[in-house]
């Protein structure tokens, strides 16, 4: 270890807010720091930090083993003691396979492991922690999930609890509150007004669709407005325009742009009376601490990992996940219950984070436990990278034949490691022509799926009654589904499936049908069976537009379906009305513009 002060390396996105305010927190205590990144978005101002960042280079992306040597070439110069990996993710996951200096890692976002079509490396990854070769220690930010990874083998020093935790000097209940109130005046909210606050980055699992409905039913008999906003606004809020221009829908709620200051976001939760985090498949439930913090009650799912935090009839209530009428149930019996329990509710969160998670308290542990994590390693380093690591590592950097080289080679050897078999199976379809969709489609699917496919449309709605949660973040372990109507040209049939799939899980159409072209196309490369099920698509918005703009690109100007495409991305870029998106009316205008340039004179 360098003498006197700490140096540290992280691995990660600086893109995360999290990982920003952790470091600039180290530099303040006077740990020494540098961040490798894949990229770093525009909004991110380097002068603004007191740590270095730097970028990796992507002419090495596809040779990941001389990636890994790149790292520990500079963090030898920098004199870097420690390597924090900063999610199980690209490219904080290159941290694994840094032998030069110790690692440890916090695994925080779990959607991938859980997605039955996600690449199994996210799943192998959180297998080996138990075992302790693979990191040196890992630093939870979820209580109950430390507890399972340590009764499962992970050696109790190796493991660390730091939550994520909050600033509680500026999530401080009063600060902001002049500024609420401007800010309630300036979206039309009157004083009697119950504002709902939907936080949450709306990805598909946040299910910022369900709270939109059930605000607006809610809403007709109480006066009530709902504000959705996030850390960054996915394209899939896209699919939302046609459920915002619902008029019940439209009165009710509020779209804004990107919040990341904390101030800002701050005083978003003042000017709240309760929050709605209704993912599906939450971790890290970041949102119910700040309004803990804030002291505002929280309407969330019964998630093991989120229950830690909010109690059910203490600081807030549990409904089932994407139930309109139970959410509108509790809404009812949150208004019933009054304004004073809810002050209580928020009350009692704000305790609960003081105690466990209070960012400073966090901050004053994380140096001292980076020092035990050095001398652990010092005694009982990591053993060299095998062939299953490396295939591992080529997996990650998405070079699916070398890793499935590795994979082989490791299978040979007769090591004996995480989903070895089934990550050769993997790699090994990825290699093939069709880039694995024959596969895919038979096993890495939604069995249920399966079944409504081979089934006659008849049988859908009785099959449906047994579909699964959705966990995934783009619902393709459904759509890969839908390969033997789309091989076989049943365009009609795809759009049914798609139509029961959307009433069984009351969302629009929109997302099923984009989702399907923007896989089968992106992915898989099916853009001629994409273009005609667009053309048989006859209501869009501008999210279909921009696929059948792009689907029409891939094809050519000479194909006949262009200017089919071309016509259907001009009508349905001018459809809509509702800013469901902070750029709709750019989008809009980027579309129409693609569309008129690819029809033909």
């Amino acid at each position: 270890m360098a003498q006197g002060q700490l140096g540290i390396a992280h691995i990660g996105w600086v893109a995360s807010c999290h990982l920003v305010r952790r470091v600039d927190e180290l530099c303040r205590r006077g740990v020494r720091n540098v961040v490798f990144t894949d990229n770093v978005p525009p909004h991110f101002d380097p002068s603004a930090h007191d740590f270095t960042v730097l970028d990796l280079p992507k002419d090495l992306f596809s040779a990941p083993l001389r990636l890994v040597r790149w790292i520990e070439d500079r963090l030898k110069a920098l004199g870097i003691d420690l390597v924090h990996a900063h999610s199980t993710h690209f490219p904080a996951s290159l941290g694994f396979f840094i032998r030069t200096v110790p690692a440890i890692c916090s695994p925080w976002d779990f959607v991938h492991s859980k997605d039955p079509f996600s690449p199994l490396f996210h799943r192998a990854i959180l297998d080996q922690l138990p075992c302790g070769t693979l990191l040196d220690g890992v630093s939870f930010s979820s209580k109950p999930y430390m507890d399972d990874v340590v009764a499962k083998g992970l050696p109790a020093e190796r493991a660390f609890w730091h939550s994520w935790g909050v600033d509680l000097a500026i999530f401080s209940p009063g600060r902001h509150a002049e500024r609420a109130a401007r800010l309630r005046e300036r979206l039309g909210i009157g004083p009697d007004e119950i504002l709902f606050l939907s936080p949450r980055t709306p990805s598909l699992p946040a299910n910022v669709d369900i709270a939109m409905q059930a605000v607006a039913e809610f809403g007709r008999t109480r006066p009530a407005r709902l504000v959705v906003t996030g850390h960054h606004i996915t394209r899939e809020s896209l699919y939302y325009e046609r459920l915002a221009a619902r008029p019940d829908i439209a009165r009710t709620t509020v779209f804004m742009d990107t919040v990341r200051n904390d101030e800002d976001i701050a005083t978003l939760y003042e000017a709240s009376d309760i929050v709605l985090s209704l993912h599906s498949n939450d971790f890290n439930p970041a949102t119910v601490l700040e309004a803990f913090a804030m002291e505002r009650p929280v309407v969330t799912h019964d998630l093991r990992t989120v229950s830690f935090w909010a109690e059910h009839g203490v600081t807030g209530w549990h409904v089932p996940p994407r139930d309109v009428q139970a959410t509108v149930a509790a809404l009812e019996s949150i208004a019933r219950a009054g304004r004073e329990t809810w002050r209580a509710m928020g009350r009692a969160g704000r305790r609960r984070v003081v105690e466990l998670a209070d960012f400073q308290k966090t901050m004053d542990r994380l140096p001292g436990h980076y020092r035990q994590v050095i001398r652990l390693a010092a005694s009982s380093p990591r053993p060299p990278l095998t062939s299953y690591d490396k295939g591992l590592l080529h997996d990650i950097c998405n070079v699916p034949d070398q890793a499935a080289a590795f994979y082989r080679q490791a299978a040979e050897a007769g090591e004996q490691r995480p989903l070895l078999a089934e990550l050769l199976e993997e790699k090994t379809a990825m290699a093939r022509p069709d880039k694995g969709l024959e596969y895919f489609a038979a096993k890495r699917s939604q069995a249920v799926v399966r079944e409504m496919v081979a089934a006659d449309g008849s049988q859908w709605p009785r099959l449906a009654k047994r579909l699964p949660l959705p966990l995934s973040l783009f619902r393709h372990d459904f759509i890969v589904a839908f390969w033997p109507l789309l091989e076989r040209g049943d365009f009609g049939a795809v759009l049914d499936l798609t139509v029961c799939l959307a009433d069984h899980y009351r969302t629009d159409t929109l997302e099923w049908i984009g989702e399907t072209a923007f896989l089968f196309g992106r992915r898989f490369g099916q853009w001629e069976r994409c273009a005609r099920l667009l053309a048989a698509t006859r209501d869009g918005g501008v999210s279909l537009a921009a696929l059948a703009c792009e689907t029409a690109e891939r094809l050519g100007p000479d194909h006949d379906l262009t200017p089919v495409l071309a016509a259907r991305a001009l009508a349905w870029s001018g459809e809509g009305g509702v800013a469901s998106h902070p750029n709709l009316a750019a989008l809009r205008a980027e579309v129409a513009k693609r569309a008129r340039g690819l029809a033909r004179p």
